[in-house]
């Protein structure tokens, strides 16, 4: 029954590129303030990321499952429509590219989240580099990263807004203004909007 589940989940997921996006949140309803800072902070008002969609499905790395949880997926309103439309943006440009595996965005309140020393103000969130198998899942070794790709993830959500992106000092992508290599960043990036 296991099995069965997880292979509609992923049947689910293969959705062709350029169909509906996901459902983008409506910022006039959700006025989102960011309280402080990444390290100390908090949120009003936030929402919740959309756990799947035609480029995207949520990554629970605890659990190591697709489904992440609904606990640790919100964020600043404008931030969650930007990230969506780079997401998308990025799988029109890269329609070989598999759904792009989502992490944490912050608490529904912000502040302290485990596993994390930021993502308290809902303007961060991890997106897990694509895999070169492209296995619905994150990459545990730096051989497992499809560079090229994670690449172009990089640049989508800066264009999409973010101020920063950080990247693991192991994955070898061009350098461009606003990426940091940062430690513990090789499975991911966390984008700071």
């Amino acid at each position: 029954m296991r099995t069965l589940v997880a292979l509609l989940l992923m049947a689910s997921l293969i959705v062709p590129v350029g169909a509906e996006a996901a459902v983008a949140p409506d910022c006039h309803r959700h006025r989102s303030r960011s309280i402080g800072t990444p390290g100390y902070g908090r949120l009003l008002h936030g929402v919740l990321f959309p756990a799947f969609g035609p480029d995207h499905f949520a990554w629970n790395w605890r659990a190591q499952r697709i489904g992440g949880s609904d606990r640790t997926r919100w964020g600043h309103c404008r931030v969650v429509r930007a990230v969506l439309r780079g997401i998308a943006a990025y799988r029109r440009r890269n329609p070989e590219a598999p759904p792009v595996a989502v992490g944490d965005m912050g608490l529904r309140h912000g502040g302290e989240i485990d596993g994390h020393s930021t993502h308290e103000n809902g303007r961060q969130i991890d997106l897990y580099y694509p895999r070169r198998d492209r296995r619905l899942r994150e990459p545990h070794t730096v051989g497992q990263v499809d560079m090229r790709l994670s690449g172009e993830l990089v640049r989508a959500m800066l264009r999409a807004g973010a101020r920063t992106v950080l990247t693991g000092p192991s994955i070898r992508i061009r350098a461009s203004a606003g990426v940091l290599r940062w430690p513990h960043h090789d499975d991911h990036l966390h984008a700071m909007f």
